[in-house]
């Protein structure tokens, strides 16, 4: 049992998710339907919704630093990398493709709903940062996302792994459009008909008033946009003034679940996507858990000091994982694997 279901709507197909796991069998067939329908002279648009509770996870997710630390689950570095080489797949779509969210998005979710054209919120949609197959690092290329938005925003979501609603990922661009979850069946049949889809989905959109994090963004950039280090933002949390103090202590109750070095290691891999297209972050994403799996194997288990966090960024030489260029993706190729 794939634990989704392929549906053919007319001039649509709806990818229907069924299960909180998402699997290889999973992300295989995706694949081959995106490619099949991106040949297909009769499909306008696609659609990528969940039967239940959005929280799809990987069966890697949150297995992280601390579980290969322990020398058990480790990642399979082929299986993430075809998880990445699926977000690049989607990312380079030829086609609309819709995202129906009304629930908790995290892990392999995020890399699932993070590209496509269109990204519909519900009511209930909250999205998370934290990281899935390297622990507090978020990946599927959400590193991306988060060092284009306002300044140390993406770092603040990023060490604290903190939950935002849909007013403020719809203000940082991580959806399109805020839709009343009832209306998400009206959406699919107007997709099926190919009616024009940017009209639907604006016509139908409710726009937001400011969230708390975009009314506390100031606030935000003062303690995390100052970029002296990781140890520098504790300080200036640890000595926060008496407006700010409740909520500085409840930020630094969130970043003393995950050690320093591993948020040395986020906020460095946040850098360095600032500098990358989206393929170059996945393939980072992809550098850092092959490494992060080796460490593992180890007799120390990982040690995350400053040298070893910048050899996890090394070359993989011929084991990098190699997306294929945009172009080729909009082709027809469709993926990598």
């Amino acid at each position: 049992m794939l634990g989704m279901t392929i549906t053919r709507r007319d001039a649509s197909t709806v990818i229907t998710l069924e299960q909180a796991e998402f699997t290889t069998d999973m992300q295989m067939q995706i694949s081959g339907t995106l490619r099949e329908l991106g040949r297909d002279p009769m499909t306008y648009g696609v659609v990528i919704k969940s039967a239940g509770p959005w929280a799809v996870a990987n069966s890697h997710d949150h297995s992280g630093a601390r579980r290969l630390s322990q020398g058990s689950s480790a990642p399979s570095r082929a299986e993430r990398g075809k998880i990445y080489d699926l977000c690049w797949q989607i990312e380079c779509f030829s086609k609309p493709i819709v995202s129906l969210l009304d629930g908790v998005i995290s892990g392999t979710a995020a890399g699932l709903t993070l590209y496509g054209t269109h990204r519909v919120a519900g009511a209930n949609y909250a999205f998370s940062a934290i990281g899935s197959a390297v622990d507090a690092v978020p990946d599927c290329g959400v590193l991306y996302a988060l060092a284009r938005m306002p300044p140390g925003i993406g770092l603040y979501l990023a060490l604290t792994g903190r939950t935002i609603e849909r007013d403020d990922a719809y203000a940082l661009g991580l959806v399109t459009h805020c839709i009343a979850a009832e209306r998400f069946e009206e959406i699919e049949a107007l997709i099926a008909a190919a009616e024009p889809l940017d009209p639907v989905l604006d016509d139908r959109h409710e726009e937001p008033t400011p969230g708390w994090l975009m009314q506390n963004r100031e606030r935000i950039e003062r303690f995390f946009a100052a970029g002296e280090g990781i140890e520098h933002i504790f300080d200036r949390l640890r000595g926060a003034g008496a407006q700010d103090t409740a909520w500085a202590e409840c930020v630094l109750a969130d970043l003393a679940k995950r050690s320093l070095p591993v948020h040395n290691l986020t906020a460095e891999a946040l850098r360095r996507a600032g500098a990358l297209d989206i393929d170059g972050v996945l393939e980072q994403d992809f550098r850092l858990v092959w490494h992060l799996t080796g460490l593992a194997q180890t007799p120390g288990g990982i040690s995350l000091d400053s040298a070893s966090i910048a050899g996890l960024f090394a070359s993989l030489g011929g084991d990098e994982l190699r997306l294929l260029p945009r172009t080729q993706m909009q082709a027809g190729r469709g993926s990598a694997f």
